[in-house]
């Protein structure tokens, strides 16, 4: 299993923050994520507007970004194509 982001949503923190579509999440914080539902878990951990460090594989390489995270959507972070649906936009 592997979390791979298809889409970024524009002008979300996860766009502001670089990532991009086809990134892999590798890390949340100092947590290896292997699976969408162990990302979704650390995300809900955190807080709104807290920092997060976030290391994805991206052309084969790791990339270490820094995200805030925002208040979560009504209804964010059910649907499993959208892993940064739940707090990272």
């Amino acid at each position: 299993d592997k979390v791979q982001l298809t889409e970024v949503v524009p002008e979300g923190p996860a766009e502001k923050a670089g990532l991009k579509g086809g990134d892999t999440v590798t890390a949340f914080g100092d947590k290896p994520v292997k699976t969408y539902v162990e990302l979704v878990d650390l995300i809900r951990t955190k807080k709104a507007d807290e920092k997060v460090k976030i290391t994805v594989q991206r052309e084969s390489k790791p990339v270490e970004l820094e995200v805030t995270l925002a208040a979560r959507p009504a209804g964010a972070g059910t649907d499993p194509s959208r892993p940064f649906g739940s707090g990272l936009g």
